[in-house]
């Protein structure tokens, strides 16, 4: 077999750069409108750039969730 192996979609994954708080990376429902997995990027406290992915969570709070990115879980799911 010789043929090459083509691409048959592209998928496109939006990042966004949100920071650190007590529960967590914060992450916007609306983060969520054109994709069901996005990449949270944020700076750690040796100001070294971070990214993550991020499945959409079941639950919000005020349009609000933390990620947790050492358990990758998010706060309210």
């Amino acid at each position: 077999m010789n043929e090459k192996i083509q691409p048959c979609d592209h998928i496109m994954i939006p990042v966004y750069l949100t920071y650190r708080g007590t529960d967590g990376l914060r992450a916007d429902k609306e983060m969520f409108a054109e994709s069901n997995v996005i990449v949270l990027r944020w700076f750690d406290d040796d100001r070294q750039m971070q990214q993550i992915f991020a499945l959409r969570p079941h639950a919000w709070r005020d349009g609000r969730n933390c990620f947790d990115s050492d358990t990758r879980k998010w706060k309210y799911d």
